[in-house]
């Protein structure tokens, strides 16, 4: 069965040509990271979700993991035919993106939709590969996350600082190897519950 909130949704979104060029909070890291990844487009083992795919991503650009995931993301979309992305903000959407918690039971950013032809959510993903959250354990037990400031869209005081010490440890790991894993949990999720979506 289709849902009309999420269609309305993901009619709303935004390509993400779009959304990179008008990103304020983290543009500087979310160009990079696309720059990065752009092989990825070429890639035909890259090629992960079927013809017809609309992919939906809820976001929000002071979350670093949408940062880090999201250009990557974009380039699997880019590497498979026939397959649409659009963002939006799950802020916005909150009601809408509680429909598919991921760790503890609530919504995490981001969340990756999949969408068939007929507009019915067939799989999702959060927040970050395995070996991601593994990483994220250990790294705040040595520094901790601080409180989330964020002021016009835009990280502020410690919570940006300590972004940027996040970045500055866990992008060398991600690029090294950390993405694959991205794509290879996003490869699984789209074949088995492509196949198992109603019909």
């Amino acid at each position: 069965m289709s849902d009309d909130a999420i269609r309305a949704i993901y009619r709303e979104g935004t390509r993400f040509p779009e959304y990179l060029a008008a990103v304020r909070a983290n543009a500087e890291r979310f160009q990079q990271i696309h720059r990065r990844f752009e092989f990825v487009a070429f890639d035909a083992s890259s090629s992960i979700f079927a013809a017809g795919t609309r992919v939906l991503v809820f976001c929000e650009p002071y979350c670093a993991d949408c940062v880090i995931n999201l250009p990557l993301i974009a380039r699997l979309v880019d590497a498979s035919p026939d397959t649409e992305l659009r963002v939006v903000s799950r802020d916005r959407h909150r009601a809408v993106a509680e429909r598919f918690p991921g760790r503890g039971g609530i919504s995490r950013l981001p969340t990756v939709v999949l969408l068939d032809r007929e507009w019915t959510a067939f799989g999702y993903w959060s927040e970050r590969a395995r070996s991601d959250h593994e990483w994220m354990s250990n790294f705040t037990r040595s520094d901790p996350i601080p409180e989330i400031t964020v002021a016009n869209g835009l990280p502020t005081g410690d919570f940006a600082r300590w972004l940027e010490r996040r970045f500055a440890s866990q992008l060398p790991l991600f690029y090294e190897q950390h993405w694959q894993e991205v794509r290879d949990e996003l490869r699984a999720l789209a074949r088995v519950s492509y196949a198992r979506r109603p019909r």
